[in-house]
Protein backbone atom coordinates (compact mmCIF):
# COMPACT_ATOMS: atom_id res chain seq x y z
CA UNK A 1 0.00 0.00 0.00
CA UNK A 2 1.04 3.31 -0.75
CA UNK A 3 1.88 6.32 1.17
CA UNK A 4 -1.22 8.61 0.09
CA UNK A 5 -3.41 5.72 0.29
CA UNK A 6 -2.77 5.06 3.77
CA UNK A 7 -2.57 9.49 4.47
CA UNK A 8 -6.05 9.26 2.59
CA UNK A 9 -7.17 5.97 4.99
CA UNK A 10 -6.23 8.18 7.90
CA UNK A 11 -8.17 10.95 7.20
CA UNK A 12 -11.36 8.95 6.50
CA UNK A 13 -11.19 7.58 9.73
CA UNK A 14 -10.66 10.89 11.15
CA UNK A 15 -13.42 12.65 9.56
CA UNK A 16 -15.44 9.30 10.57
CA UNK A 17 -14.54 9.51 14.51
CA UNK A 18 -14.58 13.53 14.54
CA UNK A 19 -17.25 15.07 12.27
CA UNK A 20 -14.56 17.56 10.85
CA UNK A 21 -14.54 18.17 7.62
CA UNK A 22 -11.04 18.00 6.37
CA UNK A 23 -9.04 18.23 2.92
CA UNK A 24 -6.02 17.08 2.14
CA UNK A 25 -3.48 19.18 -0.63
CA UNK A 26 -0.52 18.63 -2.02
CA UNK A 27 3.14 19.99 -1.97
CA UNK A 28 1.66 22.72 -5.31
CA UNK A 29 -1.32 23.37 -2.81
CA UNK A 30 -3.61 21.64 -5.26
CA UNK A 31 -6.44 19.76 -3.53
CA UNK A 32 -6.26 15.97 -3.90
CA UNK A 33 -8.75 14.65 -0.68
CA UNK A 34 -11.49 15.94 1.14
CA UNK A 35 -14.18 14.74 3.31
CA UNK A 36 -17.12 16.58 4.26
CA UNK A 37 -21.11 16.29 3.51
CA UNK A 38 -22.77 17.94 0.87
CA UNK A 39 -24.23 20.07 3.07
CA UNK A 40 -20.51 21.12 4.10
CA UNK A 41 -19.61 22.65 1.16
CA UNK A 42 -19.46 26.05 1.51
CA UNK A 43 -21.64 28.14 -0.80
CA UNK A 44 -19.54 31.54 0.25
CA UNK A 45 -16.48 31.01 -1.31
CA UNK A 46 -14.74 33.77 -0.50
CA UNK A 47 -14.87 32.85 3.30
CA UNK A 48 -12.97 29.75 2.34
CA UNK A 49 -10.75 31.12 0.14
CA UNK A 50 -9.38 33.89 3.13
CA UNK A 51 -8.78 30.82 5.14
CA UNK A 52 -6.89 29.49 2.02
CA UNK A 53 -4.76 32.44 2.56
CA UNK A 54 -4.11 32.79 5.50
CA UNK A 55 -3.10 29.40 6.23
CA UNK A 56 -0.64 29.86 3.07
CA UNK A 57 1.28 32.38 3.68
CA UNK A 58 2.74 31.21 6.81
CA UNK A 59 5.59 28.28 7.49
CA UNK A 60 4.29 26.99 10.69
CA UNK A 61 3.73 22.88 10.65
CA UNK A 62 0.32 23.63 12.80
CA UNK A 63 -2.16 27.04 12.73
CA UNK A 64 -5.87 27.67 13.39
CA UNK A 65 -7.40 30.14 12.57
CA UNK A 66 -11.21 31.66 12.84
CA UNK A 67 -13.09 33.82 10.27
CA UNK A 68 -15.54 36.35 10.67
CA UNK A 69 -18.47 33.46 10.62
CA UNK A 70 -17.48 31.95 13.75
CA UNK A 71 -15.83 29.05 11.55
CA UNK A 72 -12.97 27.44 13.15
CA UNK A 73 -10.18 25.54 11.53
CA UNK A 74 -7.08 23.76 11.94
CA UNK A 75 -3.98 23.63 9.84
CA UNK A 76 -1.09 20.67 10.15
CA UNK A 77 1.60 20.39 7.32
CA UNK A 78 3.58 17.35 7.35
CA UNK A 79 6.20 15.29 5.34
CA UNK A 80 5.14 11.57 4.50
CA UNK A 81 7.19 8.55 4.69
CA UNK A 82 8.09 8.80 1.56
CA UNK A 83 9.50 12.63 1.69
CA UNK A 84 6.50 14.30 -0.01
CA UNK A 85 5.15 17.36 1.54
CA UNK A 86 1.24 17.54 2.17
CA UNK A 87 -1.03 20.21 4.28
CA UNK A 88 -4.15 19.13 5.67
CA UNK A 89 -7.01 21.68 6.56
CA UNK A 90 -10.00 20.85 8.93
CA UNK A 91 -12.96 22.61 9.41
CA UNK A 92 -15.12 24.51 9.37
CA UNK A 93 -16.61 23.80 13.04
CA UNK A 94 -18.53 26.65 14.81
CA UNK A 95 -18.85 26.35 18.83
CA UNK A 96 -22.44 26.02 18.87
CA UNK A 97 -25.92 25.86 17.04
CA UNK A 98 -26.69 29.06 14.98
CA UNK A 99 -30.01 29.96 15.11
CA UNK A 100 -32.34 31.88 12.20
CA UNK A 101 -31.92 35.11 13.61
CA UNK A 102 -28.29 34.52 14.06
CA UNK A 103 -27.54 33.95 10.60
CA UNK A 104 -29.68 36.73 9.79
CA UNK A 105 -27.68 38.94 11.05
CA UNK A 106 -24.58 37.23 10.03
CA UNK A 107 -25.90 38.15 6.28
CA UNK A 108 -26.61 41.87 6.97
CA UNK A 109 -23.18 42.21 8.29
CA UNK A 110 -21.97 40.71 5.27
CA UNK A 111 -24.28 42.14 2.52
CA UNK A 112 -25.71 38.53 1.34
CA UNK A 113 -28.65 37.95 -0.19
CA UNK A 114 -31.61 36.57 1.25
CA UNK A 115 -31.75 34.21 -1.46
CA UNK A 116 -29.21 32.14 0.44
CA UNK A 117 -31.00 31.90 3.53
CA UNK A 118 -32.44 28.77 3.64
CA UNK A 119 -28.80 27.14 2.23
CA UNK A 120 -26.96 28.79 4.95
CA UNK A 121 -29.37 27.22 7.45
CA UNK A 122 -29.01 23.82 6.42
CA UNK A 123 -25.13 24.25 5.89
CA UNK A 124 -24.78 25.83 9.49
CA UNK A 125 -27.03 23.10 10.97
CA UNK A 126 -24.68 20.49 9.29
CA UNK A 127 -21.26 22.00 10.76
CA UNK A 128 -20.00 19.91 14.03
CA UNK A 129 -19.85 22.17 17.46
CA UNK A 130 -16.10 22.09 18.76
CA UNK A 131 -15.17 25.78 19.99
CA UNK A 132 -11.94 27.34 19.44
CA UNK A 133 -10.11 25.73 22.33
CA UNK A 134 -11.57 22.51 21.17
CA UNK A 135 -10.03 22.43 17.81
CA UNK A 136 -6.90 22.80 19.31
CA UNK A 137 -7.21 19.89 21.11
CA UNK A 138 -7.63 17.74 18.23
CA UNK A 139 -4.46 19.03 16.37
CA UNK A 140 -1.96 16.69 18.02
CA UNK A 141 -4.81 14.09 17.71
CA UNK A 142 -4.47 14.82 13.57
CA UNK A 143 -0.69 15.17 13.91
CA UNK A 144 -0.13 12.27 15.61
CA UNK A 145 -2.26 10.22 13.46
CA UNK A 146 -0.55 11.27 10.37
CA UNK A 147 3.36 11.55 11.23
CA UNK A 148 3.99 9.09 14.21
CA UNK A 149 4.93 12.12 16.37
CA UNK A 150 3.47 14.66 19.19
CA UNK A 151 2.56 17.93 19.79
CA UNK A 152 2.30 18.84 22.95
CA UNK A 153 -0.95 19.98 24.36
CA UNK A 154 0.49 22.25 26.71
CA UNK A 155 2.45 24.11 24.18
CA UNK A 156 -0.75 24.83 22.20
CA UNK A 157 -1.80 26.79 25.49
CA UNK A 158 1.28 27.70 27.72
CA UNK A 159 3.58 30.84 26.78
CA UNK A 160 2.61 33.10 24.63
CA UNK A 161 4.30 36.85 23.39
CA UNK A 162 1.42 38.78 24.25
CA UNK A 163 2.31 37.96 28.23
CA UNK A 164 5.50 39.77 27.54
CA UNK A 165 3.63 43.30 26.86
CA UNK A 166 2.16 43.23 30.59
CA UNK A 167 4.44 45.16 33.03
CA UNK A 168 1.92 45.71 35.74
CA UNK A 169 4.92 48.54 37.64
CA UNK A 170 5.17 50.65 34.27
CA UNK A 171 1.11 49.92 33.03
CA UNK A 172 -0.53 52.99 32.37
CA UNK A 173 -3.87 51.65 33.93
CA UNK A 174 -2.70 51.87 37.25
CA UNK A 175 -3.16 55.74 36.37
CA UNK A 176 -5.92 55.89 34.83
CA UNK A 177 -11.21 30.50 29.55
CA UNK A 178 -15.25 29.94 25.96
CA UNK A 179 -17.84 28.11 27.54
CA UNK A 180 -19.83 28.18 30.75
CA UNK A 181 -18.34 25.03 32.67
CA UNK A 182 -19.98 23.15 35.24
CA UNK A 183 -20.03 24.31 38.71
CA UNK A 184 -17.62 21.80 39.65
CA UNK A 185 -15.21 22.69 36.99
CA UNK A 186 -15.56 26.11 37.44
CA UNK A 187 -15.30 26.08 41.14
CA UNK A 188 -11.54 23.93 40.29
CA UNK A 189 -10.29 26.26 37.65
CA UNK A 190 -10.94 29.42 40.05
CA UNK A 191 -9.27 27.32 42.85
CA UNK A 192 -6.58 26.74 40.80
CA UNK A 193 -6.10 29.98 40.15
CA UNK A 194 -6.39 31.02 44.05
CA UNK A 195 -4.14 28.43 44.98
CA UNK A 196 -1.13 29.49 42.01
CA UNK A 197 -1.21 26.03 40.77
CA UNK A 198 -0.76 26.42 37.07
CA UNK A 199 -0.42 22.63 36.37
CA UNK A 200 -3.67 22.02 37.37
CA UNK A 201 -5.46 24.63 35.65
CA UNK A 202 -4.26 24.19 32.65
CA UNK A 203 -4.92 20.18 33.05
CA UNK A 204 -8.94 21.47 33.41
CA UNK A 205 -8.70 23.84 30.67
CA UNK A 206 -7.60 20.91 28.14
CA UNK A 207 -10.13 18.59 29.73
CA UNK A 208 -13.32 17.87 27.47
CA UNK A 209 -15.82 21.24 27.59
CA UNK A 210 -18.59 20.62 30.48
CA UNK A 211 -21.08 22.97 30.05
CA UNK A 212 -22.95 25.08 27.30
CA UNK A 213 -21.27 27.97 24.86
CA UNK A 214 -22.07 30.99 26.10
CA UNK A 215 -23.79 33.51 23.60
CA UNK A 216 -23.76 37.29 25.10
CA UNK A 217 -23.52 38.84 21.67
CA UNK A 218 -26.51 37.70 19.06
CA UNK A 219 -24.99 39.68 16.30
CA UNK A 220 -21.06 38.80 16.34
CA UNK A 221 -19.10 36.25 17.25
CA UNK A 222 -15.97 37.73 17.94
CA UNK A 223 -18.00 39.75 20.15
CA UNK A 224 -19.45 37.26 22.05
CA UNK A 225 -15.76 35.53 22.39
CA UNK A 226 -15.06 39.17 23.51
CA UNK A 227 -17.69 39.18 26.53
CA UNK A 228 -16.91 36.16 27.34
CA UNK A 229 -13.37 37.15 28.23
CA UNK A 230 -14.41 40.14 30.27
CA UNK A 231 -16.71 37.86 32.39
CA UNK A 232 -13.95 35.09 32.78
CA UNK A 233 -11.59 38.15 33.81
CA UNK A 234 -14.07 39.58 36.26
CA UNK A 235 -14.14 35.91 37.87
CA UNK A 236 -10.45 35.00 38.12
CA UNK A 237 -9.70 38.22 39.07
CA UNK A 238 -11.94 37.38 42.38
CA UNK A 239 -10.03 34.41 42.86
CA UNK A 240 -6.97 36.08 42.81
CA UNK A 241 -8.05 38.44 45.74
CA UNK A 242 -9.10 35.88 47.37
CA UNK A 243 -5.17 33.82 46.93
CA UNK A 244 -3.98 36.63 48.75
CA UNK A 245 -3.38 39.29 45.94
CA UNK A 246 -3.89 43.07 46.43
CA UNK A 247 -7.19 44.38 45.16
CA UNK A 248 -5.14 47.21 43.20
CA UNK A 249 -2.95 44.92 41.90
CA UNK A 250 -5.65 42.34 40.45
CA UNK A 251 -7.66 45.07 39.41
CA UNK A 252 -4.97 46.71 37.68
CA UNK A 253 -4.39 43.50 35.81
CA UNK A 254 -7.91 42.73 35.34
CA UNK A 255 -8.08 46.32 33.48
CA UNK A 256 -5.21 45.84 31.49
CA UNK A 257 -6.43 42.46 29.76
CA UNK A 258 -10.11 43.83 29.55
CA UNK A 259 -8.00 46.75 27.20
CA UNK A 260 -6.08 44.30 25.68
CA UNK A 261 -9.32 42.24 24.26
CA UNK A 262 -10.70 45.26 22.60
CA UNK A 263 -8.07 45.71 20.50
CA UNK A 264 -8.10 41.99 19.31
CA UNK A 265 -9.56 41.12 15.91
CA UNK A 266 -9.79 37.83 15.40
CA UNK A 267 -10.49 34.46 17.36
CA UNK A 268 -6.96 33.38 17.76
CA UNK A 269 -6.18 36.81 19.38
CA UNK A 270 -8.33 36.43 22.04
CA UNK A 271 -7.54 32.93 22.60
CA UNK A 272 -4.18 33.58 23.16
CA UNK A 273 -4.82 36.35 25.91
CA UNK A 274 -7.13 33.69 27.14
CA UNK A 275 -4.21 31.90 27.80
CA UNK A 276 -1.85 34.62 28.98
CA UNK A 277 -4.52 36.41 30.86
CA UNK A 278 -4.33 32.71 33.18
CA UNK A 279 -0.47 33.23 33.25
CA UNK A 280 -0.31 36.32 34.01
CA UNK A 281 -3.18 35.84 37.60
CA UNK A 282 -1.37 33.16 38.26
CA UNK A 283 2.13 34.89 38.22
CA UNK A 284 0.50 37.55 40.41
CA UNK A 285 -1.12 35.10 43.11
CA UNK A 286 2.69 33.30 43.23
CA UNK A 287 4.34 36.70 43.35
CA UNK A 288 2.34 37.17 46.21
CA UNK A 289 3.08 34.27 48.32
CA UNK A 290 6.53 34.20 47.72
CA UNK A 291 6.69 37.51 49.35
CA UNK A 292 3.96 36.17 51.80
CA UNK A 293 5.43 33.15 53.63
CA UNK A 294 9.46 32.13 53.84
CA UNK A 295 10.57 29.13 51.15
CA UNK A 296 10.14 26.01 53.28
CA UNK A 297 6.50 27.30 54.42
CA UNK A 298 5.49 28.02 50.51
CA UNK A 299 6.83 24.22 49.69
CA UNK A 300 5.04 22.87 52.88
CA UNK A 301 2.08 24.28 51.23
CA UNK A 302 2.37 23.09 48.32
CA UNK A 303 3.23 19.79 48.97
CA UNK A 304 0.03 19.17 50.86
CA UNK A 305 -2.26 20.76 47.61
CA UNK A 306 -0.55 18.23 46.20
CA UNK A 307 -0.54 15.01 47.92
CA UNK A 308 -3.64 15.21 50.29
CA UNK A 309 -5.41 12.49 49.10
CA UNK A 310 -2.01 10.56 50.13
CA UNK A 311 -1.22 9.70 54.07
CA UNK A 312 1.31 13.15 54.78
CA UNK A 313 4.21 12.74 57.27
CA UNK A 314 5.88 15.75 58.39
CA UNK A 315 9.11 14.38 58.70
CA UNK A 316 8.98 13.58 54.50
CA UNK A 317 7.88 17.27 54.54
CA UNK A 318 10.74 18.39 56.43
CA UNK A 319 13.51 15.97 54.55
CA UNK A 320 12.09 18.03 51.32
CA UNK A 321 12.36 21.56 52.56
CA UNK A 322 15.72 21.06 54.14
CA UNK A 323 14.55 21.56 57.59
CA UNK A 324 14.33 19.69 61.30
CA UNK A 325 10.83 18.67 61.53
CA UNK A 326 10.56 20.58 64.59
CA UNK A 327 11.67 23.38 63.07
CA UNK A 328 9.60 23.22 60.21
CA UNK A 329 6.48 22.99 62.66
CA UNK A 330 7.47 26.13 64.51
CA UNK A 331 7.89 28.05 61.44
CA UNK A 332 4.55 27.10 59.70
CA UNK A 333 2.69 27.68 62.76
CA UNK A 334 4.37 30.91 62.96
CA UNK A 335 3.48 32.24 59.75
CA UNK A 336 -0.18 30.22 59.02
CA UNK A 337 -1.47 30.65 62.06
CA UNK A 338 -1.82 27.00 62.27
CA UNK A 339 -0.30 23.82 62.92
CA UNK A 340 0.61 21.49 60.02
CA UNK A 341 -1.85 18.80 61.06
CA UNK A 342 -4.50 21.35 61.12
CA UNK A 343 -3.74 22.58 57.78
CA UNK A 344 -3.86 19.05 56.62
CA UNK A 345 -6.95 18.52 57.97
CA UNK A 346 -8.37 21.81 56.72
CA UNK A 347 -7.67 21.30 52.71
CA UNK A 348 -8.70 17.88 52.98
CA UNK A 349 -11.98 19.06 54.19
CA UNK A 350 -12.89 21.45 51.79
CA UNK A 351 -11.68 19.31 49.29
CA UNK A 352 -14.87 16.99 50.68
CA UNK A 353 -16.87 20.13 50.99
CA UNK A 354 -16.77 20.39 47.31
CA UNK A 355 -17.23 17.05 46.03
CA UNK A 356 -19.64 16.70 48.58
CA UNK A 357 -21.89 19.55 46.98
CA UNK A 358 -20.33 19.42 43.35
CA UNK A 359 -20.70 15.50 42.69
CA UNK A 360 -22.79 12.53 43.95
CA UNK A 361 -19.84 10.69 44.84
CA UNK A 362 -20.88 8.78 47.79
CA UNK A 363 -19.26 8.96 51.13
CA UNK A 364 -17.02 6.29 51.60
CA UNK A 365 -15.51 7.28 48.41
CA UNK A 366 -14.82 10.67 49.23
CA UNK A 367 -13.36 9.44 52.37
CA UNK A 368 -10.62 7.63 50.35
CA UNK A 369 -10.53 11.05 47.52
CA UNK A 370 -9.93 13.56 50.38
CA UNK A 371 -7.02 11.24 52.36
CA UNK A 372 -9.47 9.93 55.41
CA UNK A 373 -8.88 6.45 56.58
CA UNK A 374 -12.25 5.77 56.03
CA UNK A 375 -16.01 7.15 56.11
CA UNK A 376 -15.90 7.03 60.07
CA UNK A 377 -12.71 9.26 60.30
CA UNK A 378 -14.13 11.13 57.68
CA UNK A 379 -17.49 11.63 59.38
CA UNK A 380 -16.41 12.32 62.63
CA UNK A 381 -13.52 15.40 61.05
CA UNK A 382 -16.42 17.10 59.27
CA UNK A 383 -18.65 16.82 62.37
CA UNK A 384 -15.64 18.54 64.52
CA UNK A 385 -14.47 21.41 61.54
CA UNK A 386 -17.82 21.99 60.11
CA UNK A 387 -20.71 21.21 62.37
CA UNK A 388 -22.66 19.10 60.87
CA UNK A 389 -21.89 15.47 59.76
CA UNK A 390 -21.21 15.20 55.16
CA UNK A 391 -24.33 13.47 54.85
CA UNK A 392 -26.24 16.47 56.53
CA UNK A 393 -23.98 19.15 54.86
CA UNK A 394 -24.96 17.81 51.16
CA UNK A 395 -28.78 17.34 52.17
CA UNK A 396 -28.63 21.17 53.25
CA UNK A 397 -25.50 23.51 52.46
CA UNK A 398 -24.26 21.65 49.27
CA UNK A 399 -28.19 21.74 48.07
CA UNK A 400 -28.63 25.53 48.12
Amino acid sequence: MDSLTTIKMKLDLFWLATGLPIKLYNVDRHLIMEKLLDSQKNINHKSFEEVYTYFFSRTNISQYYTNKFGEHYIYISFQSDDDYTYHVVSGPSITNPYDEAFIIQLMKNEQLSYTKLNKLKLYFNSLPNYSSFAMRKVQPLLYHLLTGKFISITDLFIGNEMSKKIDIKNTTIRDSLIHHHSDLKTNLILDAVKNADRKALFELLNSPDDGPFGILCRNNPLRSYKNLFITTVSEINMAAISGGVDSESAYTLSDTFIQFVEEMNTYEDVTDLFVDMFNAFIDLVEKNKRLKFSKPVRLTIDYIHKYYSKKIKVSEIAEKVHLSESHLLRLFKAQIGISIKDYMTQTRIEQAKKLLKYTQYNIATISEMTGFNDQSHLTRTFKKWVNVTPKVYRETIGDK
